[in-house]
């Protein structure tokens, strides 16, 4: 890794250059570029992987429930294919289905999967499992539930290998030892021995993905490969999946609702949607100029960190439909502000829009002389992020659902051998990108004009119209910090000094501690969002749950309302827990599974004295519509409810006392990004309509951006870095502050592909055992000797902006 070359198969050529054949790119061919000597292979060329018009049925007691309906896609040699979606789309089926791994009651009732041009659905059971691990290797969303407790990596390691190779155990656990090198594991003699509990997450996922390459693999599929983890460590492991692709030849079939993850990484996209395709274009084409109103509402709900101008993502109204009532004609129209009559009775055939570019939809045209689309649609943008995109030619319809995609695939590329993740380690902490990346800003949102208008009219009538920007909102409305000193706003939550110990039991007798905060200072003014950001152990939950008083501090002042709250039992808090709540990070984990949603909202209740049931329902009907919940919802049970409702539930929870303030503990971990939106616009409407403040705790630094007044860094239990938003994204000082920038993924794979990212290698040191001096020396690619001997103080060196560290300033 590290290099500085890099190409992307199906993009464009470079600006400034011509497309080869007379400047017009032909279907599936990508121009020659002076980096990519090979170029792409001749049109027609079998690809590795085929699916043709696939339909997987779940067969339940209620009856059959199509879970993926006539997918048709092909991934080429080398090739990057990536298929994102909302949860429940299909995405995971339909891998499931290409690895004979569906479950019952589950099956496969219809279409083709060719591998290198074998059928596999004509397999056998043992010939499956000959193809699994071979040919097809599998890197699972989860790594701990899919790595077994009771055995070490090695041993795991080394039955992946013996399936398909005869071997004595000794050569196959040099063979493990030399995956988990790959894999870019420190010390990999050592994480033989070690069990999958004993490892971090990235490093789990690491294990899994050496897994993968054991035989190696003519195709990967990777599904949901980065969900939950840190912004560093999901940049390791990309830049690990991009390297080992290049070094192996493998082909990459990614499954991920993360659209960051695709611009950085992917040759071509599929959309699904209601267990269909919904577009598939090259990846330029697809971010630059999105066809289908699905696409482009996916697109509006990322939120853009290095956008020329911040602006909280759009949420998709509605819901994605339910599998067992599915509609009768296109599924994403009761979403749709563009939906016409026919949208709802006739489903839409996969049209061809340009050479690659399909999209199944009533309001787009099929391509003519030059691009032609339906009455109401803007033109694409000029300059948009497809420079490279290819010109149009004429076409025709792509024939249907049958052959979903096929204009997108009918002649796959040959990948170059150049990275497409541009990363290297250790030589500085980088330059992150800034706002306008010498661009025009206009072209950072591909989604104004009609698209939008009629977006909005939709928004008003849901009543989400008139909403201001989150981040400027409770400060105003509050008096706070518009106009005036933000230092001397209101201060609602005061932190002195606090600090909290485990004690971790070492053999019988030996008992060392664990400093998850040590010594944090913050303020949190009244009205406003404050962001703690880190990687995982850095004590954001810690401190978040100590200032909740879930933890009893070892030190310190916790100043809520001005009165201190370290020394508090549990009878004094009772009063103070109605004005500070916790939404906790995973929902479904912090309910009662055997209570109704009505009697776990109102369970707080009982902290306002006086109320009668009859008011507490109401005021449980009245939060589960804030919500954006039905009544009815009040009579179910949380395993009843998606991620994003649950998280909904846990809100309501949290807001039906009416608090000051809450503590958001990564709120959005793990939820699709139109949940994310969603989830992030009723955050900031509670905020402007209840007053709220808000302690948004997440490792998603693009979250920050647009929600955030200010924001304070954690590494190892310190604050290293403080600052108001827009500040430190123009100005992060503190070396880890910048690589957490540089990690951030980019959606937009036009700037991704220009970004060359220094990040931080490895990870957090041991918190038992930390470092002397500054607790970020062991990874600081600038440590010089006075940081292993002093711990730098946090000094503020510009108006709000503080940070520990002796080369700052």
């Amino acid at each position: 890794m590290g290099g500085t070359g890099e190409v992307r198969a199906g993009a464009g050529p470079a600006p400034g250059t011509k497309p080869a054949g007379g400047g017009r790119a032909m279907a599936g061919v990508k121009p020659l570029r002076p980096e990519d000597p090979a170029g792409s292979t001749a049109p027609g060329a079998e690809p590795l992987l085929e699916v043709e018009n696939l339909e997987v049925t779940f067969f339940t007691d209620e009856g059959p429930v199509p879970a993926v309906r006539g997918v048709s896609l092909n991934v080429g040699q080398g090739e990057v294919v990536a298929l994102v979606g909302e949860s429940g789309s299909g995405k995971s089926v339909t891998a499931r289905a290409i690895t004979g791994l569906v479950p019952p009651p589950g099956r496969v009732v219809g279409g083709r999967i060719r591998l290198g041009g074998r059928d596999l659905l004509d397999l056998s059971p043992a010939a499956w499992r000959a193809v699994r691990g071979r040919e097809v290797g599998l890197v699972f969303q989860d790594p701990m539930t899919s790595l077994d407790p009771l055995f070490t990596v090695g041993d795991q390691l080394v039955e992946a290998i013996t399936a398909h190779r005869r071997m004595p155990r000794a050569r196959a656990m040099a063979r493990a030892e030399e995956l988990l090198a790959l894999a870019g594991l420190p010390r990999p003699a050592d994480r033989l021995r070690q069990y999958p509990h004993e490892l971090s997450g990235g490093m789990r996922q690491r294990v899994l993905i050496a897994m993968a390459l054991a035989t190696p693999p003519r195709l990967v599929i990777a599904d949901e490969p980065t969900t939950a983890l840190d912004v560093t460590i999901q940049a390791q492991i990309l830049a690990l999946l991009d390297d080992l692709r290049r070094q192996t030849g493998a082909s990459l079939l990614l499954i991920t609702h993360n659209l960051g993850v695709v611009a950085e990484l992917a040759d071509r996209v599929y959309v699904m949607y209601g267990g269909r395709i919904a577009e598939a274009a090259p990846v330029d084409r697809l971010f630059a100029r999105p066809a289908h109103p699905y696409t482009r509402a996916l697109l509006a709900a990322v939120p853009d960190p290095f956008a020329a101008e911040a602006r909280p993502p759009d949420p998709i109204p509605g819901d994605p439909p339910d599998p067992r009532r599915l509609p009768a004609g296109c599924p994403f129209a009761s979403r749709c502000p563009l939906a016409e009559e026919r949208c709802f009775h006739q489903v839409p055939p996969l049209r061809e829009l340009a050479p690659g570019h399909v999209a199944a939809c009533w309001l787009v045209e099929e391509a003519g002389e030059g691009e032609a689309w339906s009455a109401g649609w803007e033109a694409p943008l000029a300059g948009g992020g497809g420079q490279g995109a290819p010109a149009a030619t004429s076409g025709r319809a792509a024939g249907g659902a049958g052959r979903a995609g096929a204009g997108a695939e009918r002649a796959p590329v040959q990948a170059p051998a150049g990275p497409r993740v541009r990363v290297t380690y250790g030589s500085g902490p980088g330059e992150p990108v800034r706002p306008h990346d010498g661009q025009d800003p206009r072209r950072q949102d591909p989604h104004q004009g009609p698209w939008q208008a009629a977006r909005q009219d939709r928004q008003q009538d849901l009543g989400q119209a008139g909403r201001q920007d989150p981040r400027q909102a409770p400060q105003t409305a509050r008096g706070g910090v518009a106009g005036g000193d933000p230092r001397q706003a209101d201060i609602l939550l005061r932190l002195e000094d606090v600090a909290t110990v485990f004690p971790v039991q070492r053999g019988w007798r030996q008992t060392r501690f664990l400093r998850a905060v040590d010594g944090v200072s913050l303020e949190v003014r009244r009205g406003e969002t404050l962001g703690l950001v880190g990687e995982s152990g850095c004590g954001k939950t810690t401190l978040g749950r100590t200032i909740a008083r879930l933890y009893r501090p070892a030190r310190g002042r916790i100043l809520f309302r001005g009165r201190d709250l370290a020394p508090l039992d549990e009878p004094a808090l009772r009063p103070v827990r109605r004005h500070l709540q916790m939404v906790f990070q995973d929902p479904y984990a912090s309910l009662d599974p055997r209570m109704r949603v009505e009697d776990l909202i109102a369970e707080p209740l009982h902290l306002i004295p006086g109320l009668s049931r009859r008011e507490q329902r109401e005021r449980v009907r009245a939060m589960l519509a804030r919500v954006g919940l039905r009544p009815d919802h009040a009579s179910r049970y949380p395993h009843e409810f998606s991620g994003g409702q649950r998280q909904r539930i846990g809100i309501a929870r949290a807001l039906v006392v009416e608090p000051e303030l809450v503590v958001a503990d990564e709120p959005l971990s793990a939820l699709d990004v139109s949940v994310q939106a969603q989830i992030l616009h009723l955050l900031g409407s509670l905020q402007e309509e209840l007053g709220l403040s808000y302690l948004l705790i997440t490792h998603d630094l693009a979250v920050v951006r647009h929600v955030c007044q200010r924001v304070a860094v954690m590494y190892l239990g310190r604050v290293v870095e403080e600052a108001p938003v827009e500040e430190l994204f123009a100005r992060p000082l503190h070396p880890y502050t910048q690589a957490l920038m540089a990690a951030i993924p980019v959606p937009d794979p036009v700037r991704a592909r220009r970004r060359e990212r220094k990040l931080v290698q490895g990870e957090p040191p041991d918190p038992v055992n930390p470092p002397s001096g500054c607790p970020f020396r062991t990874r600081c690619p600038l440590a010089q000797a006075r940081c292993a001997e002093e711990v730098p103080e946090l000094r503020e060196l510009a108006p709000g902006h503080r940070v520990a560290c002796h080369l700052a300033g």
